[in-house]
């Protein structure tokens, strides 16, 4: 009886505060999607967030993060492109920009950061910053089943 009453606790922080349930729902959206030929998964995590302090209540929702490597010949715009030809029409989609500033001028451009689509709950954002160095050329998913946020308003994170 105490081993079992043990389990069902085990289970039950598992799934509520460590995010067992929200991080494979989260893992399930990230595997579904289709990634550019020639691109590799190289990192996956996960991290907890809550809206407001909730002291010892369990987080509000998980987020997962995957980096990928991507053929060096290819573009953060190919990237881009590639997501917003895949995802669409079925996913609301936005492009971030980002403004870079060239160090050795002080020239501010505006260019092409990444994009963020959602769908019901469910937000993919791909986040192409890395890409703006030689080496590694990688590119970053996030994604979130139960969206708390709207990614494509003016004061996203």
């Amino acid at each position: 009886m105490l081993l079992a009453a043990m389990g069902l606790l085990t289970v039950t922080f598992g799934w509520l505060w460590l995010g067992w349930g929200y991080i494979a729902e989260n893992e399930d959206l990230l595997d579904s999607l289709t990634v550019p030929p020639g691109v590799q998964r190289i990192w996956i995590g996960s991290h907890s967030y809550t809206k407001d302090d909730g002291g010892l209540m369990p987080p509000d929702g998980w987020g997962t993060r995957a980096t990928y490597q991507a053929p060096s010949e290819t573009s953060r715009e190919d990237i881009v492109d590639f997501f917003l030809s895949e995802l669409s029409p079925e996913w609301q989609s936005c492009v971030i920009e980002i403004n870079v500033v060239e160090a050795a001028t002080g020239k501010s451009t505006q260019m092409m950061g990444g994009a963020s689509f959602t769908r019901g709950s469910s937000v993919v954002s791909i986040d192409t910053d890395n890409m703006l160095d030689e080496a590694p050329h990688t590119f970053d998913i996030f994604v979130d089943h139960e969206r708390g946020f709207e990614p494509c308003a003016a004061d996203a994170p």
